[in-house]
């Protein structure tokens, strides 16, 4: 959800909110792990620097982390590599497919039919 540009980082808010929205059976498409950019050269860390900036005035949570933190987040890291990181607790893991299933339910609810394997031969606007 971070980024320089205050309407992409709005876009990508709104898609985690969306994501959170679609459930069914109690199972959710949106997985709020939380998200970890880590930095393996001083030029990305200083890159890293500048996020969490920009994140606050769109109104993200962002911090940088210590290596020591990253591995805690993510033990799998070569820690030795590793010269910081920035943390979005409110990112996470999307499970596409499912989203696009529960959407299509919300759809079909609310009326909409769908004619899959059909060739569009025009589009009517009116």
């Amino acid at each position: 959800q971070t980024n320089a540009s205050k309407t992409m980082t709005e876009f990508a808010g709104y898609t985690v909110e969306k994501l959170l929205s679609l459930s069914a059976d109690g199972v959710s498409c949106f997985n709020q792990v939380g998200g970890l950019e880590v930095a393996t050269t001083e030029a990305r860390l200083e890159d890293l620097k500048r996020k969490p900036g920009y994140a606050a005035s769109w109104g993200v949570e962002a911090r940088l982390i210590d290596p020591d933190e990253c591995e805690k987040h993510y033990p799998l890291l070569a820690r030795d590599k590793v010269l910081g990181g920035l943390l979005v607790a409110s990112d996470g893991l999307a499970s596409a497919a499912r989203a696009v299933q529960l959407l299509i339910s919300r759809a079909r609810e609310a009326g909409v039919e769908f004619a899959g394997s059909t060739p569009v031969t025009g589009i009517e606007q009116s």
